[in-house]
Order: C-alpha cells, then structure tokens, then sequence
C-alpha cells in the first residue's frame, strides 16, 4: 500500500478514536447535568472500559498495513481483539470489586459507547461524502 493510502487508514481509525472519545466525553457531561456525579462517574468509567481496550485494539490492528503484511495485518487484528476482549473484562472486574459505583450507569456507558462503532462509521462517511462532494 502506498505511504499516502496507509497514511488516510491511520487518519480515519485515529478519526474513529476522537469520535468515539468525544462522545464519551458528552455522554458523562450530560450525565453530570442530568443526573448526580455518582452517575457521571460511573458512565464515564462504563466508557471507559470501551475506550482504552478499543484504543489499544485500533493501535495493533493499523499497526501493520498493505498487501506485502497481510500476515501480519491478520495476526494484529487477531492479537488485537484477544487484547481487547480480555482488557475489557479485566477493567469491568476491577471496577466492579475496587470501586463504588452505580452499575446501570456503568453498563449503559459502556453499552451507548460501543454502539459509536456504528454511528462512527454513518457518520464519518457521510462527512467524508461532504468533504468530497459525492
């Protein structure tokens, strides 16, 4: 792959990242509002939980890219998705013996984190299509 396409893949995962941090950062900043700063807390550790594992997963997938590595690509992404599996359920164990939290509060920022995949994905193509004019 050339450097200019392997350079735009980094660019829209990194892109997926801010999103995803974005919205999380939203979510417990409307938490705090609406609710108690127990529930904030406990939100953002529920998101969390989503950011880092899937932070550390978009930085070993995209850490190899291009046909000459496919081996390498399909190993990262394997190796990438154990780690973030097996992250994921450590930090929820964690948080759940070590720290007082509101646990509806903590899953639904993980469950409303998680889903950003999807509306990551709609809506960084719909702004790539503006950008592009199509």
């Amino acid at each position: 792959m050339s450097g200019s396409l392997t350079t735009e893949v980094r660019l829209k995962a990194l892109y997926f990242v801010i999103f995803q941090t974005g919205f999380v950062a939203l979510l417990t900043l409307k938490s705090g509002l609406f609710f108690d700063r127990d529930i904030a807390i406990s939100v953002l550790l529920g998101g969390i939980i989503f950011l880092l594992p899937n932070t550390l997963f978009t930085l070993m997938a995209f850490m190899f890219v291009g046909a000459r590595h496919r081996k390498y690509v399909v190993l990262s992404f394997y190796l990438g998705e154990v780690v973030k599996l097996s992250l994921t359920a450590i930090m929820f164990i964690l948080v759940f013996v070590l720290l007082d939290v509101e646990p509806l509060a903590l899953l639904l920022g993980f469950i409303l984190s998680t889903l950003t995949q999807w509306t990551a994905s709609i809506f960084l193509s719909n702004k790539n299509r503006m950008i592009n004019g199509c």
